[in-house]
């Protein structure tokens, strides 16, 4: 299994002023090297203690160069007061409850943004993955532990609820306003000032030109709801 570090060795006497963190869910890798990125970069130095996952078949598995730990409990107990990055994806409702779970242990988030994003006068809520290639607009308002992917482009003005996932290439136009736990596809596109409900799915490369329910599915150019 390839071993994604690219922390270069601590120095003497540098140690001690990095971030211990943990990633909670060992599901991908892409988080694992942006937040080896960002401790290269020298911004924010980190010390990836290792990965934890309420699934007991991956404890004490080795996976993308770090060691599964054990399951939440343990911010509870020796990594109490540490930082987790929230690795869980497999939907925006799965997320949002593990950053819950994070919080009611003590832990404290942390918003994982590449170096190399831009972000100006936005407000990002705690618990952001921002990834390489974004690009975020003056006066966007993104909310808690949302998740973009790369080359993710949000532009002037837009408002962004709480645990929403854009896959790579999404593009929000201005003043778009979304809703939370809202999942927009690969390079989807939604035009100015249209509304996407809470729980509301886009689907990829979905052009969407009207408002979205809560709940709905839209797919297709110009998209239509399906569910």
């Amino acid at each position: 299994m390839r071993n994604l570090r690219l922390n270069p060795p601590p120095r003497e006497g540098r140690a001690n002023l990095k971030k211990r963190i943990l990633i909670f869910g060992c599901t991908s890798p892409e988080l694992v090297r942006l937040l080896e990125v960002i401790s290269a970069s020298g911004k924010d130095p980190l010390e990836i203690a290792g990965f934890i996952d309420d699934n007991p078949v991956t404890h004490g598995r080795d996976v993308f160069g770090y060691k599964v730990l054990g399951d939440s409990d343990l911010l509870r107990g020796q990594f109490n007061g540490a930082y987790v990055a929230n690795n869980v994806a497999a939907s925006t409702k799965s997320r949002h409850a593990v950053a819950r779970k994070i919080e009611q242990a003590g832990a404290r988030h942390y918003s994982s943004i590449h170096p190399g994003v831009e972000l100006g006068c936005a407000s990002i809520g705690e618990g952001a993955i921002i990834q390489e290639g974004c690009l975020i607009s003056p006066y966007v308002k993104l909310g808690k532990h949302c998740l973009l992917n790369l080359g993710t482009i949000i532009a002037h003005e837009c408002t962004i609820g709480d645990a929403c996932f854009f896959g790579p290439r999404a593009t929000l136009n201005g003043r778009v306003t979304v809703g939370n736990e809202v999942y927009i596809g690969s390079s989807a596109v939604l035009l100015p000032n249209v509304k996407i409900g809470d729980g509301a799915t886009v689907g990829a490369g979905a052009v969407v030109t009207r408002d979205v329910e809560p709940g709905a599915t839209v797919v297709g150019v110009p998209a239509r709801r399906i569910r």
